[in-house]
């Protein structure tokens, strides 16, 4: 069984969980959406010491390869503490019926629900923790939770009903941010 990674690029500001002796040379695939040379090397460099003989960098993956990857991981770990105003990938991997394992920050909480898709954390001590816990979790469970939640249909409902309200000159809080 292995561990899908996603996001250990040096622009996301990566925390590498696998310092931890209980996490070391467990075995993790790290797909990368834009393999390029500064991407390899910054994997060789700076990632693959930490990790063991047991890791190997994907390079860039898409299509059925990524699909298959994400229903066969044990979970999907998102060590990135870039505040992501969404998280395609997260959503990806729970409809795929795998846990998603994640720094608590920026829309991961409203993705993630706890215990039962996966797991949000505020250290290292806690990912090495959760990666070992994520196989208590039901596959079946995160399936739901994602077509609940993140259909085409849900998301396109929710859409429409937001342009609604706009149409219609509301002030809606969550938009006055800025």
């Amino acid at each position: 069984m292995f561990c899908l990674w996603d996001g250990f690029a040096q622009k996301k500001a990566c925390i590498l969980p696998c310092t931890r002796q209980n996490v070391r040379n467990k075995n993790f695939l790290l797909p990368e959406r834009y393999s390029t040379i500064p991407t390899t090397k910054y994997f060789e460099r700076v990632v693959r010491p930490y990790l063991g003989a047991n890791a190997a960098f994907l390079g860039a993956v898409g299509g059925r390869r990524k699909a298959s990857l994400l229903a066969g991981a044990k979970c999907l770990l998102i060590p990135s503490q870039a505040p992501e105003t969404s998280s395609l990938i997260a959503m990806e991997a729970m409809a795929s019926g795998t846990p998603v394992i994640a720094w608590r920050t920026g829309a991961l909480p409203d993705i993630v629900v706890e215990p039962k898709t996966g797991f949000l954390v505020e250290s290292v001590c806690e990912m090495s923790d959760a990666i070992r816990h994520a196989a208590n979790l039901s596959a079946s469970a995160c399936r739901r939770e994602a077509e609940v939640r993140f259909s085409g249909e849900v998301m396109l409902g929710a859409y429409l009903a937001l342009y609604k309200e706009l149409a219609r000159g509301s002030r809606m809080p969550e938009l006055q941010a800025a």
